[in-house]
């Protein structure tokens, strides 16, 4: 299926990699999206993979505030140490990163209701596994707005 992109979108996304020396990779078959710290990687799967063009972004702006947790960025690194799948760190990076990916939909022009949807229970989900701790949105939409500005280069 062809998938019409964005060109405003393309070009936050171009202008971030580039600016920042990220590898990003969306031109193979894939399962899987991530970021790898490691070696400043955002692996997303092809756009034609996708079924509509939001949930594509939603995926590479989802990776791409994963990104900005580096040191040299916006600095969540201490705030991630010991994390693993489901812990209390994990779950709070997942918030920033799918708070900081609605952020960039909307910001970009490219938010629509299913892709919000998506994102509100993403964000529930993670949400739940803090407890439901109001205090844990604010830090997270904070930290998330910081990683929004990093991205479009207004911080």
């Amino acid at each position: 299926m062809e998938i019409e992109s964005d060109s405003f979108a393309d070009a936050v996304i171009a202008d971030y990699v580039m600016r920042e020396g990220i590898k990003f990779q969306n031109n193979k078959h894939s399962d899987r999206a991530f970021y790898c710290p490691a070696t400043d990687e955002v692996v997303v799967p092809m756009v034609s993979q996708y079924s509509n063009v939001a949930e594509y972004y939603s995926t590479v702006f989802h990776e791409l505030t994963h990104s900005t947790g580096k040191k040299s960025r916006c600095d969540r690194e201490d705030e991630k140490k010991g994390s693993f799948f489901g812990n209390k760190e994990y779950s709070r990076e997942e918030l920033v990163a799918e708070i900081g990916s609605s952020m960039l939909c909307s910001r970009t022009g490219v938010a629509i209701e299913k892709a919000f949807r998506n994102s509100v229970a993403y964000i529930q989900s993670w949400w739940k596994a803090l407890k439901n701790d109001p205090a844990m949105i604010l830090w997270a939409a904070g930290r998330a707005e910081k990683a929004a500005a990093y991205i479009m280069n207004e911080a």
